[in-house]
């Protein structure tokens, strides 16, 4: 995997999150103001794995500032769950930080509204009826989203959410992962993110099928000095 995302995978600190983000980007003073705001918002609030619910949408930050430089990005980054899961609505977002930042809110939060309503429950045990639902839900998500950044923002977000599947139980992960793979993973390719199109897609195959994923990363690392041999060979050949 990337070395920039394994280092966001071990971070778990609010601290240790602003300090990468402070590594991935110059914080303006709406940046500042903003990150400040998040970690009120959500203060008394935790993920799965016990971390603070800010360290979520400031490494999101990270990983999106590592794409993109905007600053209406990286904004959106830090406030993506603030209208869904904070007192805070829309009309406060867009009276605070603008009409371009709200917008991009808005229409992350209109991807869960899709997903609640197409998805089909976690606890479906037809597999068929997933894909089926999940290719519904990729092609209206893809429909109503208006501004390419938002989708941007919410394969960050997924891949940040993959990052950290390990707090949750085996068969959400199963599903999840095959959601990721289903709809994230498509939408990466096509707006052309290779590192995160190929972060996803590791992830996924990781928890849907873990003794082949096993299987090859062994192959690969025992045979990862004879490939490199050979790559060289073949480099030398035809230069």
């Amino acid at each position: 995997m990337d070395p920039f995302i394994t280092k966001i995978q071990n971070i778990n600190t609010i601290e240790d999150a602003l300090a990468e983000l402070h590594n991935q980007t110059e914080l303006s003073p709406k940046l500042q103001d903003l990150i400040n705001f998040i970690i009120e918002a959500h203060e008394g609030q935790f993920r799965k794995s016990g971390e603070p619910y800010s360290v979520h949408p400031i490494l999101v930050a990270c990983i999106t500032a590592h794409f993109s430089q905007e600053e209406a990005i990286i904004a959106t980054a830090l406030l993506h769950d603030v209208v869904e899961d904070t007192h805070f609505s829309l009309d406060y977002v867009k009276e605070e930080w603008g009409s371009d930042i709200a917008h991009m809110v808005d229409g992350l939060t209109k991807i869960v509204e899709i997903r609640e309503t197409e998805f089909v429950p976690s606890n479906n045990t037809n597999d068929s009826k997933l894909i089926s639902s999940a290719l519904t839900f990729r092609k209206m998500l893809i429909a109503s989203i208006d501004d390419v950044r938002v989708l941007v923002v919410k394969l960050c977000d997924r891949l940040h959410n993959m990052l950290t599947l390990s707090a949750l139980p085996a068969n959400k992960q199963k599903r999840i992962a095959e959601e990721t793979l289903v709809v994230y993973v498509p939408i990466a390719n096509r707006l052309g993110i290779s590192t995160l199109k190929n972060a996803l897609e590791d992830l996924a195959f990781y928890y849907i099928y873990p003794n082949e994923y096993k299987k090859i990363d062994q192959f690969l690392e025992e045979q990862q000095h004879a490939m490199q041999l050979n790559f060289n060979n073949f480099i030398s050949t035809t230069t």
